[in-house]
């Protein structure tokens, strides 16, 4: 688990990314719409950079997520 902080442009993108995905996303697949691909499509939309397998345990996933944006991050 961790935090970035962002400005008021950037929630409201994030918030607009999630409305979008709640809506397009009627289906859970396992390769094509898993939960990972959903956090990476937020991820993404924040500017974050994001692990290419999805397809992995989430623990893995918010690992890597986590290596990757290191310097943006404030653990908790």
């Amino acid at each position: 688990r961790f935090q970035i902080a962002v400005n008021e442009s950037t929630y409201l993108r994030l918030v607009g990314k999630v409305r979008s995905l709640r809506r397009t996303w009627t289906q859970y697949e396992l390769v094509i719409h898993n939960c990972n691909n959903f956090v990476s499509e937020i991820a993404s939309s924040v500017g974050l950079r994001t692990p290419l397998l999805t397809a992995q345990y989430p623990v893995g996933y918010v690992t890597e997520l986590r290596a990757l944006n290191a310097p943006l991050i404030s653990r908790k």
